[in-house]
C-alpha cells in the first residue's frame, strides 16, 4: 500500500479490519470472520464436494431461505462476551456465592432451622440441582455447594 508521496505504509496485523484506526478489542479479534462457511468466492459453504448432503444443506436453508442475511459475520454481542470473560465472571460469582456459605456456615446460621426444615430443604435442592458425578458429589458449581452445604450441616446435626 502506498501513499501519494510515494512512501510505502507499513500494514499492521488488524488490517483486515479495514481502514480502523484503533487497535481492535479482544471480542473483535476472537470474532472477526469466524464464519468460514460464508467466505467469499466459495464453491460451496464446506471443504466438501458442492453437492454433498451437507453442502446442499446449506445451500437449501441458508443460503435460499426466506430468512436472508446480508452478512452473516455481522452480528455483535452487545456485551461483548468472549470465552475467556465469560469463565472470569463465572469464576466471580462462585467465589461470591463459595464467601457467602462460609460467613453463614461460620455464623451458624443453619442452626437455627429445625432438623426436619434442613431435611426438607435437601430434598428440595436435591430434585433441583440433582445432577451426579460417580462418588455422588453434585456437579454444578456454586449452587451444588449450597446443596452439599446444606447436606453436610443436616447429616452433622443430626
Amino acid at each position: 500500500m502506498s501513499t501519494p508521496s510515494g512512501t510505502t505504509v507499513r500494514r499492521r496485523t488488524w488490517s483486515d479490519f479495514g481502514d480502523m484506526r484503533r487497535m481492535p478489542s479482544e471480542y473483535e479479534i476472537v470474532t472477526h470472520n469466524t464464519n468460514w462457511t460464508v467466505r467469499k468466492a466459495r464453491a460451496g459453504a464446506l471443504e466438501a464436494n458442492p453437492s454433498s448432503p451437507a453442502n446442499l444443506w446449506f445451500l437449501t436453508y441458508r443460503d435460499r431461505s426466506p430468512l436472508h442475511v446480508e452478512d452473516w459475520n455481522g452480528f455483535r454481542d452487545p456485551d461483548e462476551v468472549t470465552y475467556r470473560r465469560y469463565v472470569t465472571m463465572q469464576d466471580e460469582q462462585e467465589t461470591i456465592v463459595a464467601s457467602l456459605l462460609e460467613e453463614y456456615a461460620d455464623a451458624g446460621h443453619d442452626k437455627v432451622h429445625s432438623p426436619a426444615w434442613r431435611t426438607c430443604l435437601a430434598k428440595l435442592f436435591d430434585a433441583v440441582l440433582g445432577a451426579r458425578d460417580a462418588d455422588g458429589l453434585l456437579l454444578f458449581g456454586a449452587n451444588g455447594a449450597l446443596v452439599l452445604h446444606l447436606k453436610l450441616r443436616c447429616f452433622r446435626s443430626g
